[in-house]
């Protein structure tokens, strides 16, 4: 009985660092998406000093949230083996 115990809970980690994966690659893309988005329209904005400082706040939390990403991925790496 105790060893079904731990092959289920291995197999239930194995499915949630696959989902915690996946969810994390698909951020990336987003993420790359509204960066790129972000980029155009610093260029777009150049001459406006507010809103080019916006913008760059928010390129800021962008790549803040890439790095979070980044960790959660090594983080399902890490738990599904």
């Amino acid at each position: 009985m105790n060893m079904e115990h731990t092959q289920s809970q291995t197999e239930k980690r194995q499915t949630v660092s696959g989902s915690v994966g996946s969810i994390a690659h698909d951020l990336t893309n987003l993420l790359c998406g509204m960066s790129i988005c972000t980029s155009l329209l610093e260029d777009e904005f150049a001459e406006n000093e507010e809103s080019r400082k916006l913008l760059k706040q928010f390129h800021l939390s962008i790549e803040s949230a890439r790095k979070l990403t980044a960790q959660l991925r090594v983080l399902s790496k890490d738990h599904a083996a």
